[in-house]
């Protein structure tokens, strides 16, 4: 049991693909309506800036998951517009946040809260809607979410879109977001 636990651990800390991730392929787009960067975070320990958005979207679906390796975007509401690494038949997501025990200010209300999953055909597509999720704080650091309406269709473009944060009125971290399923063979 401890041998399956420290291979989960070496597996992108989930044991699944994520098809999200840089450095196999997915990359940003674009963010979402509305959505801005933050880039002059008011919280600082000892002159150091935490969670500053200077990593931009592109941190949520790279493998560093350090205390300010997060893309932060300003308010409590924001997304981002991400291609896969191919179609495919999306059968759950994972947001991962830090423990506010390693947090700087220990705190962790910029933590994501409720959020959607939208399936594209193209980044201006309309979209379907894959699930509603709400990521609980008090929950593991890595939650894995499966499809609330799952789909048959293969996706190569998702749209993760936030809704809420867990009480920081001026900016949003995430962390990770990963994309699990299984890649439609062309």
């Amino acid at each position: 049991m401890i041998e399956q636990e420290i291979n989960k651990m070496y597996s992108d800390k989930t044991g699944r693909t994520d098809f999200a991730l840089e450095s196999a392929g997915g990359r940003i787009v674009q963010l979402s309506p509305g959505t801005e960067n933050y880039g002059q975070p008011k919280n600082s320990l000892l002159g150091i800036s935490l969670c500053e958005g200077i990593h931009g979207p592109r941190a949520m679906i790279q493998a560093g998951t350090s205390p300010g390796e997060c893309w932060a975007f300003k308010g409590s509401n924001g997304g981002a517009i991400i291609k896969l690494l191919g179609p495919i038949r999306i059968d759950a997501v994972s947001i991962e946040h830090i423990s506010k025990n390693i947090s700087p200010t220990g705190d962790s209300t910029t933590a994501p809260k409720d959020f959607t999953v939208w399936g594209l055909k193209t980044p201006t597509d309309r979209g379907t809607l894959l699930g509603q999720y709400s990521y609980n704080i008090q929950g593991p650091l890595i939650q894995m979410f499966s499809l609330s309406h799952p789909s048959t269709e293969a996706y190569e473009i998702v749209e993760l879109r936030i809704l809420s944060n867990h009480g920081n009125a001026d900016f949003t971290c995430i962390y990770r977001f990963r994309v699990h399923g299984e890649m439609e063979r062309q």
